[in-house]
């Protein structure tokens, strides 16, 4: 079985949380993106860092 090697680093996705609610993030790596499941807001991941401001949140349908 081959792993996928992460976007960025476990460690640093345990220790992130929502911004905007406080809720923890999840990875979800197919996607390249930090994910609030419970409120629907996503956040992208470029070159290795979560941009995680407010202004650059993206909601979910």
């Amino acid at each position: 079985m081959i792993e996928k090697t992460p976007i960025v680093s476990l460690d640093l996705v345990n220790s992130l949380i929502c911004p905007v609610s406080g809720v923890k993030l999840e990875l979800d790596q197919s996607e390249n993106k930090l994910v609030n499941k419970q409120f629907g807001i996503s956040y992208r991941i470029i070159d290795g860092i979560p941009i995680m401001t407010p202004e650059e949140r993206v909601l979910s349908v």
